[in-house]
């Protein structure tokens, strides 16, 4: 029980602001992995295998730039803007 208690406190404290940057994230991780590989991901994108792990993972915060290259290597687009 004192181990639910803990998670609870943490959830607790996630701000709208962050919870929304890891749905985020996990979301165009998904879309990563529905595509391919890691080792895919990794060739096609120049990455090494384990940052393109990194980026499956869904822990990785994308730059804009990271994020085009996902959508280029997707074939759809992640940011409407």
């Amino acid at each position: 029980m004192q181990e639910n208690g803990i998670l609870d406190g943490i959830l607790n404290n996630i701000s709208p602001r962050q919870q929304r940057a890891t749905d985020l994230t996990l979301i165009i991780a998904a879309k990563i992995a529905d595509k391919g590989s890691a080792l895919g991901l990794a060739k096609a994108l120049n990455l090494s295998y384990q940052e393109a792990l990194y980026w499956m993972a869904g822990i990785h915060d994308f730059t804009v730039s990271e994020i085009c290259k996902i959508e280029e290597y997707i074939g759809e687009k992640l940011i409407s803007i």
